[in-house]
């Protein structure tokens, strides 16, 4: 495996170092001149260097904005391959299905970025495809150990006490993600997935049998990016909204989620759905989706206390000293970094956005750092935020997609409650309950023969003794509905889903046996 090194690593230190244009002594240098110091220097040391610029660029939670903004300018192309070495490529890893699959094939690239290479496609059963080729010098990527910042001045401050391990063994985990197309096919396969059952996703088909580690080959669709044209239509912001709910949707409910989307990644398709191309992917666990779901949410509600819970539970504590939460849940509810993120995502500092960013550093002060999980998440949470002030500058669109994530979340379960299929699959849970009834309605009507009857009044409309059979009928019905919740904590977290609809129709009787 690689093993990444840079100035703190221990190794010597060139004697020659790179300190950009001259500025006079008296005058301090800004982020802005560092920043556009280290983009140009990233940009002559090779592609490897510039999808770390690009990287760096992501890092909100790390660098200042003002080197985000500018890493993010340094291009993501690289001078396209040959037609002979493509060709050559595609026989060497397709073999005899190149020509009994493809009908034709456009040798002349539709993007060239600096780690593949995408050519249009036609397969001899019709279909249109895209064929991604990653490029040869990053095929030993993981085996080359020539990936040093030694030579760059260590003098060139903020960033160079951000440069820690931490962020160079993040920077391999998504190089190992990129530098995979069959891994990104899988990726592919599971939003596939996802879109099945989500109409607000657009799938993508890949053939496997035209997939290698180093070909990828899939049908792109109709939809394009979200340009002038496609926000005219759509409306900038509801198609900004629409995509922050997408991702979201994906982040905290997906199987798999996009790390890293520019606004070249995104399609919007003519019916409104979205899909992400061409973007690193990743999967989060169970367990680290349901914390960051909680996170959010608490943000939503205002409860700095719950936020903090779910945050710290994917975050590593101190080393070498122990943790203050007293103090840092104090910080929490007062933490002050607004307009920090100004350069990047604007003035507006009551953006979700700008929030998360306020959590992330105050539990950084505190000696917390984010884990490899919830760094992904960081990560794509930045990014798209940032694509979403790309397409409306204007409100913000990622806490309306989190806040219309929860609507949809909510009518989802009821309509799944109400869906027969859902009984049909529980049924065995919900028999198991049933099984203790005739226990409970005995009790029930015990307590209802022994309690003092009412007297009833002279114009009551029904006899006597219908008030109480009707008590009776509300306590049996209230007895139901009490042992089906007491058996729902079994039954694999459905009870998030059931028991507020029970409680609703237990209030309901409740009331009316008044």
């Amino acid at each position: 495996m690689r093993r990444w090194s840079h100035h703190r690593s221990g190794r010597p230190r060139q004697e020659k170092h790179f300190t950009g244009p001259a500025v006079s002594p008296d005058r301090p240098v800004s982020h802005e001149e560092r920043a556009r110091e280290l983009r140009l220097k990233l940009q002559e040391m090779g592609p490897e260097y510039r999808c770390f610029a690009l990287y760096l660029s992501s890092r909100i939670d790390l660098l200042p904005a003002e080197y985000c903004r500018e890493l993010a300018l340094t291009p993501d192309s690289e001078v396209p391959l040959s037609p002979e070495t493509v060709w050559q490529l595609l026989e060497r890893e397709l073999g005899a299905a190149l020509k009994s699959a493809f009908a034709t094939f456009d040798h002349l690239p539709v993007k060239s970025d600096l780690l593949t290479q995408h050519h249009r496609a036609q397969l001899k059963t019709g279909a249109q495809v895209e064929v991604v080729l990653l490029r040869p010098s990053f095929y030993s990527f993981h085996e080359q150990p020539n990936f040093s910042l030694a030579n760059i001045s260590p003098t060139q401050e903020p960033w160079e006490d951000a440069l820690t391990p931490d962020v160079f063994d993040d920077f391999e985990n998504v190089m190992r993600r990129k530098t995979s197309l069959i891994e990104a096919r899988e990726k592919m396969e599971l939003l596939a997935r996802d879109a099945a059952s989500d109409e607000m996703l657009q799938s993508h088909r890949s053939y496997s049998e035209l997939c290698t580690g180093r070909v990828l080959t899939f049908e792109p669709g109709e939809a394009r990016p979200p340009d002038a044209t496609g926000r005219a239509r759509h409306g900038a912001n509801d198609l900004a909204r629409r995509i922050c709910h997408g991702w979201l949707r994906q982040a905290l409910h997906g199987r798999c989620f996009p790390v890293d989307p520019w606004i070249h990644n995104i399609r919007v398709a003519e019916d409104n759905r979205i899909s992400f191309l061409n973007c690193d992917l990743a999967v989060l666990p169970g367990g680290v989706r349901e914390n960051l779901s909680g996170y959010l949410n608490a943000l939503l509600t205002d409860d700095p206390d719950k936020a903090m819970m779910c945050l710290l539970r994917e975050m590593r504590p101190p080393s070498g000293r122990k943790a203050d939460t007293d103090s840092l849940r104090s910080n929490l509810r007062q933490a002050a970094h607004f307009g920090m993120l100004e350069p990047v995502l604007g003035t507006n500092s009551n953006a979700m956005a700008q929030l998360v960013f306020q959590h992330c550093r105050t539990a950084r002060e505190h000696g917390y750092s984010p884990g490899p999980n919830l760094l992904c998440f960081y990560r794509g949470l930045f990014s798209i935020a940032r694509v979403a002030r790309q397409i409306c500058p204007a409100g913000d669109p990622l806490r309306e997609g989190l806040e219309e994530l929860r609507t949809s979340g909510a009518f989802d379960q009821m309509r799944e409650v109400m869906d027969w299929r859902y009984w049909y699959r529980n049924s065995d849970k919900f028999a198991s309950a049933m099984i203790h009834l005739p226990r409970i309605f005995d009790s029930a009507l015990n307590k209802a023969s022994s309690a003092a009857p009412e007297a009833a009044p002279h114009d009551a409309p029904y006899p006597t003794g219908a008030r109480g059979r009707n008590s009776t009928d509300k306590l049996i019905l209230l007895a139901v509905l009490l042992v089906v919740i007491s058996q729902l904590p079994a039954t694999h977290g459905w009870s998030g889903k059931i028991v507020p609809l029970a409680l609703m129709l237990a209030g309901f009787l409740a009331l009316r046996s008044r």
